[in-house]
């Protein structure tokens, strides 16, 4: 009778009703618990910050952390009730074909997991998921057994199964990897300016930010340091908020400079900082030397050419079946690129090999010919799987960092910066190329065995800067020109970040980025994905750039060499062991074919 359905209808009720809020509940403790481990990833007292944040903030950050999770849990669940899964109502027992499509589900997530471990990607996203599906696997043989069991009791126990195990999921990537995303507020009180920090939440009247100490520019000393409040702000005082990515908040990564940068952009485009004025120097070379922000965790520093050949053989390749032939155990590197000083033959010329691998006595190669092996352009009548290259030792490729302290700043110190100055095409512009040299380069990324295949010995990275005659006396810089693997970027000299040497009250100094690993130059901090195809399927290379006091800097102005005037100019072979390919083969050093006239956008 309809009358006898009215208790259940609303015993039903008032289930939904106590689920709703036993949700609502549990996405508050997850935010809260989510922003508390953020909180204290940035060295802030995390329970009084979170003491701070209203309820709703709370539970909208634990919706959004519990979404996936119970959406994909609600459709599980729905597709067990709606199988009818009990044979009858005496056994209680699960029909056979509910155990078939409930398999067929598991099996999935467990495949899901499978090929997240193979593409190293998936499993961040969908792995904890899979494992869900396997709790409430478990879950439901517990329930299968229970001789008070029911269909639905086996749909909200498969539901809730997906709901912890998403609250977990949730709060374990919180502390593996807690995130935030860096940003800046211009506020309408002129004598405050703005805000830079890390973005907590907002609600309809407040934004709240954990705040960077200082100014929040670039130039303020404190712009790299740790938050060190959470900032309640009304959003009437707010004239205008920017935001980027989600970026790690330790030390090892961008957010706390990007969040400095974001604010100067927006204090510049009101009008808030006087104009920049053109950097007009008597002497370009040192006076435009950059200032190149290494990574906290780079394990190839930089080296010196001098260190690098002290501890490398020089090879000929030959390519093929026939085996490589060693031209000198010890390498002069006064003769290396230019050959005996006062003319005469060169000491490492060699000839390339035939088909059978005999070395015929003529025509011999100069060690200043192109002949990097897979560099397409080279000397004529040299094949392309042949040529000179340096084998270097373990200890020429990861030198160790000499480090000092300026104040808190940690400094690189003992290696040079090389140098060339050249007309660009017909002038009378000129432009500097700063050469930067390391020891090894490996990009970190994922798949990490397939990267592995873009390694390569000897790394040449350069930052050059256009300058142009003001007068007789007097040259003003036009742009610089940061080059990242097979790419460039000239930046107009008003967009330049710059610096001035320490006592210095003129910035001059272009700023510059050095990826993790990879040592590509950059304009800004941030991470940066490329996308490559690897033997075995794409690989993604991060690119991870970063300032902070932990991350040493290195003011090339301090030590500057002329290449032009060394003896290893312009070899033509690769600084660096030959492999397979182009990408894993060492690169092109300095040299007249490389870098006069217009450089060409590529960095070896």
């Amino acid at each position: 009778m309809p009358g006898d359905d009215r208790p259940r209808a609303l015993n039903v009720a008032l289930q939904i009703l106590g689920a709703a809020a036993g949700l609502a509940t549990l996405a508050t403790l997850v935010g809260g618990a989510t922003l508390w481990l953020r909180f204290a990833a940035l060295d802030l007292p995390a329970d009084q910050a979170v003491a701070q944040l209203p309820k709703p903030l709370l539970t909208l950050f634990g919706v959004h952390a519990l979404a996936l999770p119970v959406v994909v849990g609600l459709a599980v669940a729905l597709i067990v009730a709606g199988m009818d899964p009990l044979d009858d109502e005496a056994h209680q027992r699960p029909r056979k074909r509910f155990w078939l499509v409930y398999a067929l589900i598991v099996a999935g997530g467990v495949l899901y997991v499978v090929l997240g471990l193979e593409g190293g990607d998936i499993v961040d996203d969908w792995g904890p998921m899979a494992l869900a599906l396997a709790v409430a696997l478990a879950v439901l043989l517990q329930g299968a057994v229970s001789p008070a069991v029911r269909g639905r009791h086996l749909a909200l126990m498969t539901f809730g199964a997906f709901v912890f195990c998403g609250a977990a999921q949730a709060l374990v990537r919180a502390h593996a990897f807690p995130v935030m995303e860096p940003v800046a507020l211009l506020l309408t009180d002129e004598k405050k300016a703005g805000v830079a920090g890390f973005y907590v939440g907002r609600t309809s009247d407040h934004v709240y930010v954990a705040s960077l100490p200082g100014s929040g520019a670039r130039t303020d000393p404190f712009a790299d340091a740790p938050a060190d409040s959470v900032l309640e702000i009304p959003r009437a005082e707010i004239r205008r908020m920017v935001m980027r990515r989600p970026v790690a908040t330790d030390d090892e990564a961008p957010g706390r400079d990007q969040a400095a940068t974001l604010l100067t952009q927006l204090l510049s485009r009101e009008g808030l900082t006087p104009p920049a004025q053109r950097p007009v120097m008597r002497d370009p070379v040192h006076a435009f030397a950059p200032l190149v922000h290494l990574h906290a965790g780079e394990r190839y520093w930089p080296t010196t050419v001098g260190a690098f050949l002290a501890g490398s053989t020089l090879r000929w390749r030959h390519g093929g079946h026939c085996p490589d032939h060693r031209v000198a155990a010890t390498i002069d590197a006064n003769r290396l690129g230019r050959g005996p000083t006062g003319g005469g033959s060169d000491p490492y010329a060699h000839a390339p090999s035939d088909a059978d691998c005999a070395e015929p006595a003529s025509p011999l190669i100069p060690s200043t010919a192109i002949t990097r092996p897979n560099e397409r352009t080279r000397a004529a009548g040299v094949p392309v799987a042949q040529g000179f290259y340096l084998q270097a030792d373990a200890a020429a490729t990861t030198p160790k960092a000499k480090t000092s302290k300026s104040g808190g700043q940690t400094l690189l110190g003992g290696v040079p910066a090389y140098y060339e100055n050249h007309l660009e095409g017909a002038g009378p512009q000129r432009r500097i190329t700063y050469w930067l040299f390391y020891g090894y380069s490996l990009p970190p990324g994922s798949p990490k065995k397939l990267l592995a295949q873009f390694a390569h010995q000897g790394d040449w990275e350069r930052v050059s800067v256009l300058v142009e005659p003001v007068d007789a006396e007097r040259w003003a810089m036009v742009s610089v020109r940061y080059h990242f693997h097979n790419e460039s970027r000239d930046v107009p000299w008003p967009s330049v970040p710059l610096t001035a040497p320490p006592g210095g009250a003129v910035a001059t100094h272009p700023v510059a980025y050095s990826a993790l690993g990879s040592h590509a130059s950059y304009p800004r901090a941030g991470d940066y994905v490329e996308r490559r195809l690897a033997l075995k399927g794409e690989v993604h290379a991060t690119d991870r750039a970063m300032a902070c006091s932990a991350c040493p800097q290195w003011r090339t102005w301090d030590a500057l060499v002329d290449a032009t005037e060394q003896g290893w100019y312009g070899f033509g072979g690769a600084w660096g062991r030959a492999r397979g390919s182009s990408d894993t083969t060492g690169p092109l050093g300095p040299s007249a074919q490389k870098t006069v006239g217009v450089a060409p956008a590529t960095t070896g």
